[in-house]
């Protein structure tokens, strides 16, 4: 066991992308409210700082993920709180502060559905094994959905 040494003031859930079997990437909140930092482990190295632009108030980071990125997309909806794959890979879904759950096809990002349930901002979205997807948002409801089953 380890333990990281956080400077931040608030809650964030840091994220593991995994380099090799003795290798791994963490993103942790910052210094300052809205920075994130990228360490190396179990080096503990400091990889990198993301810091917005000197105009731009992100906010301070609540939820992070490292992604190893083959290929971006533009979404046109508002704000995005999550991004999850299925376990299969072939869809994903976008958590939105728009109240909605967006549904894609992971390798066209042709959309799939919109599930429009929750009546305040979705926060948090999650597929399990099966393929069932669950969503967490600030209406204190949590969602579960079966969407094109799994295989």
């Amino acid at each position: 066991m380890d333990s990281v040494q956080l400077d931040s003031v608030g809650f964030c859930r840091g994220s593991i992308l995994v380099r090799g079997q003795q290798c791994w990437m963490l993103a942790v909140p910052g210094k300052g409210s809205d920075e994130v930092q990228i360490l190396e482990m179990p080096s503990k190295t400091s990889v990198c700082t993301l810091k917005p632009e000197a105009d731009a108030r992100p906010g301070m980071p609540m939820c992070l993920g490292l992604w190893q990125v083959k290929k971006t997309h533009e979404l046109t909806n508002p704000g995005i709180a999550e991004v999850t794959i299925r376990p299969d890979h072939k869809i994903l879904a976008t958590a939105g502060w728009d109240h909605r759950i967006r549904v894609f096809h992971w390798r066209t990002m042709k959309p799939l559905a919109v599930l429009a349930f929750h009546s305040a901002p979705v926060y948090c979205v999650a597929f399990a094994a099966d393929g069932l997807l669950a969503a967490g948002s600030k209406d204190q409801r949590i969602s579960i959905w079966s969407l094109y089953p799994c295989p």
